[in-house]
């Protein structure tokens, strides 16, 4: 499936763009098995550790995560804060079908962003509900100039009741930052979000972005958006995955992050290598994501990160 002409005008005029259908259910179940695997790592995880009494295994990926969180509160969040991805999720960051698109934005040199999230939206979590917010608020204030387009990917209809995104069209072509406060100066002291307040947005520009399992929401990192809240009884599972032109700043510092390398204009029979990327990531990544977030000498299982780097900017 490629895009038209008239689409990508679309992203680059509203600073976002709805993708119907990309994938097919078959596509997307290589990443949901990873998804799985994740889960059941963390189950097994927190009944070694002696917080959770029942695995829940025979439960189904929409559902499994909430049952383990009713053991042990802020279970649901880990995948998320624990900076989860699996060998087939990185494979699907490296789909052509996302990559041709990319390309339509920022043009044939291409970089993987090394900031993702893997979001199990239980069900009425606040923690997992997101305020407004502009992606390159969470990061630091050099790469304000660099395009960086993320791709919203859900593993179930995404609808009003299960928590789909609303986006501000329009505003991102004045490629300015809003001004983002903290959250947990007026809510919950643990956390880590910053918002926009409702009252500075154009209220009339809102678009609530319904979409079918396999439907692709593309972003730009100046658009704001936020995610509703999960009323359903089932887990709304997501992930979103940035991209940008190579060699320009990260907005993550010079601290050990690169970039995997997933096309290159001088070469057009290049391929990503996502299991190289998995590799690193495994090693060290995910040392260098967690010194991000401010994440160090931690239970694992208690999170708190009021160190993070993008707090600090806000503060």
């Amino acid at each position: 499936m490629t895009v038209t002409v008239a689409q990508i005008s679309q992203y680059h005029s509203n600073g976002f763009l709805l993708v119907e259908n990309l994938f097919s259910p078959k596509e997307l179940a290589p990443s949901m098995a990873d998804i799985e695997d994740i889960v059941d790592s963390i189950a097994e995880s927190l009944h070694a550790d002696g917080r959770i009494v029942n695995k829940h295994r025979e439960k189904e990926i929409h559902t499994r995560l909430t049952a383990i969180d009713s053991e042990c509160p802020r279970a649901g969040l880990m995948p998320l804060l624990e900076s989860a991805m699996g060998p087939r999720l990185t494979e699907l960051w490296c789909a052509p079908k996302l990559l041709d698109i990319v390309e339509r934005i920022i043009g044939p040199d291409i970089d993987g962003h090394p900031i993702f999230a893997l979001r199990g939206k239980t069900p009425r979590t606040r923690l997992m509900t997101v305020p407004w917010h502009q992606d390159t608020a969470y990061l630091l204030g050099d790469c304000g100039d660099t395009d960086q387009p993320a791709a919203w990917i859900p593993f179930i209809d995404a609808t009003r009741e299960t928590g789909c995104m609303q986006v501000v069209q329009g505003v991102h072509r004045e490629r300015r930052v809003f001004c983002h406060h903290l959250e947990n100066r007026k809510g919950d002291p643990r956390s880590w979000y910053i918002y926009i307040d409702e009252k500075d947005l154009p209220e009339n520009a809102i678009v609530t972005c319904e979409m079918t399992m396999g439907s692709v929401l593309f972003i730009s990192q100046h658009t704001p958006h936020r995610s509703l809240e999960n009323h359903s009884d089932k887990i709304r599972w997501s992930i979103d995955m940035r991209w940008q032109t190579p060699g320009l700043p990260t907005g993550v510092g010079d601290d050990g992050f690169r970039p995997l390398r997933m096309r290159r204009g001088d070469n057009p029979s290049f391929k990503p290598d996502p299991a190289g990327w998995f590799e690193w990531y495994a090693a060290r990544g995910r040392d260098e994501r967690v010194n991000y977030d401010g994440l160090t000498d931690r239970d694992p299982f208690e999170v708190d990160l009021n160190d993070a780097k993008w707090l600090d900017r806000w503060r």
